[in-house]
């Protein structure tokens, strides 16, 4: 999730959500991918949500594809920037 999330950061995140929205960032389990941290950009009622990383680098939309909402395993809520950490270009 760079540059939005850097290594060292800390993110709280919750089971226990009523609603997933667009520009949320959820926690998710891919077969493919483990448990992964995408931001929301796409909600369809049967399909579930389309998902994409904000860095150049990031697993695309497509290799990651449509994921149920049974996969999500939480919802961030707060994050914590860890200053301590030097990151390049800083």
């Amino acid at each position: 999730m760079l540059p939005f999330l850097r290594s060292g950061d800390f993110v709280i995140a919750s089971r226990l959500f009523i609603a997933v929205s667009i520009d949320d960032l959820v926690l998710v389990r891919h077969p493919e991918y483990g448990h992964i941290i995408k931001r929301v950009a796409k909600t369809c009622p049967k399909k579930g949500l389309w998902l994409q990383g904000d860095g150049e680098q990031s697993v695309t939309s497509e290799q990651i594809g449509w994921i149920s909402l049974a996969q999500v395993d939480a919802k961030a809520l707060f994050f914590i920037k860890n200053k301590s950490v030097k990151h390049r270009g800083e």
